[in-house]
């Protein structure tokens, strides 16, 4: 469900969604290469995880809250 302020559009687009599965979940589901394609990642944190492909990056926030957690999704250019 997406929630809050999500958008998709522009150049550095940003997407917000409500989601009940616990962060171990979240991660678990994006940490297996079946389910990123060609993407690699290069940094893995306890509140999110950096994908690079090319000259894109995809940035995977996971906030946990009370009644349910808040997943962001950020793809922006890598500026050389």
């Amino acid at each position: 469900e997406s929630v809050g302020i999500g958008y998709g559009k522009g150049t550095n687009p940003t997407w917000v969604f409500e989601i009940n599965s616990n962060k171990n979940e979240i991660r678990d589901f994006y940490l297996s290469a079946e389910n990123t394609g060609e993407w690699t990642l290069s940094t893995d944190s306890d509140i999110m995880l950096i994908y690079k492909k090319g000259n894109q990056r995809m940035t995977i926030g996971i906030r946990e809250g009370r009644s349910a957690n808040t997943l962001i999704f950020t793809l922006n250019e890598i500026k050389n």
